[in-house]
């Protein structure tokens, strides 16, 4: 595959190879862009893009939502970083915004401390957890995030350098900060999901979470924190912001298609 100006390609030159010569129906190319449908279950495809031209990704698209015929019941999904003119002219064509994630950071961890601001008891999970947290995710679906299963709780505690925060109220968890030292001996933590049972919210366990979270990350020895956000989540943006991350101007433009239509 030859350089594009813009590219979100992640198939590799053989990959992309071992397509043509078996779905040729799922990639789409002119000489200024090219798409390629990756199908990776039932009902989830991924779409592959590289691309000197906006009207040119667009043509190209087009067509392969002409040809992609046995697709026709599976959402494809595209990513945009930093493009969004090329988030927007596919958003025109009839695809739909799942994300628009803005990138923050909090570059001066080991200089900080936070007074707490909940006596709810704070503490870990455990496997058995999970659904429960399932649940708590569940019910705080907003813009760019529909929760997690009980399953991926399950995948991210046995991860390593993860763990899950979380606070009980009676007898029942209230919230939970999932949280991850970002590559080994690395000076970040990842802030991945927060969120607090509908009941509980507006009572400050969402900052106690994140005040939590960022404490775990200092004591493996972060001196930065990063997280994204939906830029349509005001209520998040504020609470991150209320404790010292800012937006860096990097942001990811995520957008599917249902039914491939």
């Amino acid at each position: 595959m030859r350089k594009y100006l813009r590219n979100h390609f992640e198939l590799s030159e053989e990959q992309l190879a071992a397509l043509r010569a078996t779905h040729p129906e799922r990639v789409s190319e002119n000489p200024e862009a090219l798409v390629a449908l990756e199908v990776l279950s039932q009902d989830k495809a991924d779409l592959h893009w590289a691309a000197d031209d906006l009207d040119a990704l667009v043509r190209a698209t087009d067509l392969l939502r002409t040809t992609a015929n046995a697709c026709r019941g599976v959402v494809w999904e595209a990513m945009f970083i930093n493009e969004p003119r090329f988030a927007g002219a596919l958003l025109e064509t009839g695809f739909r915004l799942h994300g628009h994630y803005l990138d923050h950071w909090l570059d001066d961890l080991d200089e900080r401390s936070w007074p707490p601001t909940s006596d709810a008891d704070l503490g870990y999970a455990k496997t058995g957890d999970s659904r429960r947290l399932a649940q708590i995710a569940t019910a705080c679906v907003s813009p760019g995030w529909l929760g997690d299963s009980a399953a991926w709780f399950e995948e991210w505690l046995s991860a390593p350098a993860s763990s899950i925060l979380v606070l009980q109220t009676g007898v029942h968890l209230s919230g939970f900060c999932c949280v991850r030292q970002y590559g080994e001996h690395s000076d970040k933590v990842w802030i991945r999901a927060l969120a607090v049972d509908p009941e509980h919210q507006r009572s400050g366990l969402g900052r106690s979470l994140l005040v939590g979270g960022l404490a775990w990350g200092r004591e493996r020895g972060a001196s930065r924190a990063f997280l994204a956000v939906d830029s349509r989540n005001e209520h998040a943006r504020r609470l991150y912001q209320s404790v010292g991350f800012w937006a860096n101007g990097e942001q990811e433009f995520r957008l599917t298609l249902p039914g491939g239509a």
